[in-house]
């Protein structure tokens, strides 16, 4: 697998992709981490698998962190959700 440096299908920068996303609806912020999350823990596996278990460890780490912070972000959206506009 080769690991790129910025986003192909993206034209900004990784800070201006951070923003994009941090100016989606929380529950699709939320949505979008839990899917990183996944993809991050696919990529500890297959290290694993491969004999890495030092880079597997880091990773699953960063994998189970990413899942807690999408559960945070469900929870900001049970917060907001009542107080939102419906959509015109």
């Amino acid at each position: 697998m080769t690991h790129l440096e910025n986003v192909e299908k993206y034209d900004g920068t990784l800070e201006e992709l951070a923003v994009d996303v941090a100016n989606l609806r929380y529950d699709k912020i939320g949505e979008f981490i839990r899917h990183l999350s996944n993809e991050i823990l696919n990529q500890s596996l297959n290290d694993k698998s491969k004999g890495r278990p030092k880079l597997s460890r880091g990773l699953l780490k960063a994998s189970n962190c990413l899942y807690t912070s999408s559960g945070y972000l469900r929870l900001v959206w049970d917060i907001c959700e009542p107080y939102m506009r419906p959509k015109k």
